[in-house]
C-alpha cells in the first residue's frame, strides 16, 4: 500500500532479494510460487498500482536469472526454470494464465538477461545455456494460442542484442 515510488522499488528489490538468500533446492519452487500468485492475483490488480507489480516481476526475473548465473547455468536448472516459465508466465494455450503477464515477461526477458550476463552472453561456451534459456520464448511463438502472443515473442526474439 505504499504509494512513493522509491519505497515501492526498494521493497520490490528487497523482495526479490529473497531469491539469493535461499538454498538451492528452495529457490525455484519459491519462484514458481512466485508466479502462480501474480498470474492467479493478476485481474486484481489496480491499474493505479500496476506499476509496481510490473517492477517486482522485472525483479523477480532477474533474481532468476541471476540465480542460474551463479549456478553455472546448470543445465538440469535451466531445465527445471523452464518448465516453470512454460508452465505459468509463458504457458501456450492455457487462456487463464493473463495475457499482460505474458506480455511482461516477453518484453524484460532480455533486458533482464543482458543485466546478468552483459557481453559474456558473446562467448561461445555460453551459446548452449542461452539457447535453452529462450526455448520457452521460442515455444510461444511457435505454439501461442493468441497471434499477439505469438507476434510478441517473436519481437523478444529477434531483439538485436539477443541476436548478437
Amino acid at each position: 500500500m505504499q504509494d512513493k515510488p522509491a519505497l515501492q522499488q526498494g521493497l520490490s528489490r528487497d523482495l526479490a532479494s529473497l531469491v539469493s538468500t535461499l538454498r538451492t533446492p528452495v529457490v525455484l519452487p519459491f519462484i514458481r510460487a512466485f508466479f502462480i500468485t501474480m498470474s492467479r492475483e493478476w485481474s486484481h490488480i489496480e491499474a493505479l498500482r500496476v506499476d509496481k507489480y510490473l517492477y517486482l516481476i522485472r525483479q523477480y526475473l532477474n533474481a532468476s536469472f541471476t540465480f542460474l548465473s551463479r549456478n553455472k547455468w546448470k543445465k538440469n536448472l535451466l531445465e527445471q526454470w523452464n518448465a516453470i516459465m512454460e508452465e505459468i508466465p509463458l504457458e501456450c494455450q492455457n487462456m487463464r494464465i493473463p495475457n499482460g503477464l505474458r506480455y511482461h515477461v516477453m518484453d524484460i526477458w532480455v533486458d533482464e538477461i543482458e543485466k546478468v550476463e552483459g557481453e559474456a552472453w558473446e562467448k561461445e561456451e555460453m551459446k548452449e545455456a542461452l539457447e535453452t534459456l529462450v526455448l520457452p520464448v521460442e515455444k510461444m511463438a511457435k505454439d501461442g494460442k493468441l497471434k499477439p502472443l505469438r507476434n510478441a515473442a517473436k519481437e523478444c526474439l529477434a531483439d538485436d542484442r539477443l541476436r548478437a
